[in-house]
C-alpha cells in the first residue's frame, strides 16, 4: 500500500495557522498573501499564510491595483 503524504491525510479541515495579516487563529489551508507586506514593508515570509476574509478584503484588491495600476 502506498502511503501518502500528511498533506493529503488531513481531510478538509486543514492544518491550524495564524492569519499573517489579522493575526487571527484559522484552520484551512489559507492563502498566498503575496504582495501584501507587513508594517515595515517587508514582504512575508515563504511560508506565511492569510485567512480567507484577508484574501478577500486585503490581498486580492491589491493584486487588482497592482495589475491595473
Amino acid at each position: 500500500m502506498v502511503e501518502l503524504p500528511e498533506f493529503f491525510t488531513l481531510g478538509e479541515d486543514g492544518v491550524p495557522f495564524t492569519c499573517c495579516i489579522c493575526g487571527k487563529e484559522n484552520k484551512g489551508w489559507g492563502n498566498n498573501p503575496d504582495p501584501v507586506t507587513d508594517e515595515s514593508g517587508k514582504f512575508f515570509d515563504e511560508d506565511a499564510q492569510c485567512c480567507d476574509e484577508c484574501n478577500d478584503k486585503v490581498v486580492i484588491p491589491k493584486r487588482l491595483e497592482e495589475m491595473l495600476g
